[in-house]
């Protein structure tokens, strides 16, 4: 076990859609609600306002106020009005999630917290990130016109050529979402050539076989998500899966982030403009990457 600075404060989701996070505070405003904004807490709970209530770290304390919220924000089951100075141990209700402060010091002022490694380690925000989603195109139907026997057969083959890449250019599986795999990266260029190897990876096999072509769609987004349990969650994360529906099949979406991030380093994209994306307030710069040998200058994205 370790301690943790005097200054460290969390907060730990005991109920609600996020069961289970716990979120470290930094100095300043941090905004619970439904937001999408860099630097607040999606709490993924729709009883709550987008901008519910302001979490505030000072040098002398921590504390909560209701940002205008429909329903309320209760500290230990008494409504906050106006600012509310917080404790180690408080509980925090807002719509169906409720929240405990987690500070170094006891609630008596005493000898410093015990906090585990562990703690710290899930509590620490991931550094930037970049989330790649594949989806098996039309899986469904693929299923009732084959059978179940070959479908499990096709995506075996997708599983396999994914993970291979993904280890490949140093990312890790995240999870399997049943038609697809979610995985991260700490680089964006291994993220975006991951991509590009999966599509060359599929389009060698679809040539070698008889059977039914296997489709599949990437998208791929980079920011910084909060993590619990071994997933990732938040805007970045969304935004992933979001690109990668809306990708055609046998195509790479990126987000412009991505693009940016990979100046430099021999990746090639073809710009599509700005979109909007559900639960995303502003338009998005999105971008195809070029991954067929016949659309680069070289054939290396």
């Amino acid at each position: 076990m370790m301690d943790i600075p005097q200054q460290a404060w969390f907060l730990r989701v005991t109920t609600g859609p996020a069961e289970g996070v716990l979120v470290p505070l930094g100095p300043g405003q941090t905004v619970l609600g439904r937001t999408v904004q860099p630097g607040d807490i999606d709490l993924r709970d729709d009883s709550i306002s987008r901008r519910h209530a302001v979490v505030t770290v000072s040098r002398t304390d921590l504390s909560i106020s209701d940002a205008g919220s429909t329903n309320g924000t209760f500290v230990n089951g008494r409504r906050a009005r106006g600012r509310v100075v917080l404790s180690h141990g408080d509980r925090i209700t807002i719509g169906e999630t409720e929240l405990v402060t987690e500070g170094t010091l006891a609630p008596d002022g005493g000898s410093t917290r015990r906090v585990t490694a562990e703690d710290v380690a899930a509590a620490v925000q991931p550094s930037l990130l970049t989330i790649l989603f594949t989806d098996l195109v039309e899986s469904t139907k693929m299923a009732h016109a084959l059978g179940d026997d070959t479908a499990v057969r096709i995506l075996g083959v997708h599983d396999e050529l994914v993970r291979r890449s993904v280890a490949a250019n140093g990312g890790r599986e995240v999870k399997h979402t049943g038609d697809g795999i979610m995985a991260a990266f700490p680089s964006a260029a291994g993220g975006v050539q991951a991509a590009v190897d999966i599509m060359r990876g599929i389009a060698e096999h679809n040539a070698g076989v008889d059977e039914p072509e296997l489709l599949i769609r990437i998208g791929l987004n980079a920011g910084e998500p909060l993590a619990s349990g071994g997933d990732l969650y938040g805007l970045a994360v969304s935004l992933a899966a979001r690109l990668c529906d809306a990708a055609d099949p046998s195509t790479i979406l990126a987000s412009e982030a991505v693009r940016v991030l990979c100046l430099g380093k021999g990746k090639q994209f073809e710009d599509c403009g700005q979109r909007t994306f559900k639960g995303i307030e502003t338009p998005v710069g999105i971008c195809r990457v070029l991954w067929h040998d016949t659309e680069g200058n070289s054939g290396v994205v």
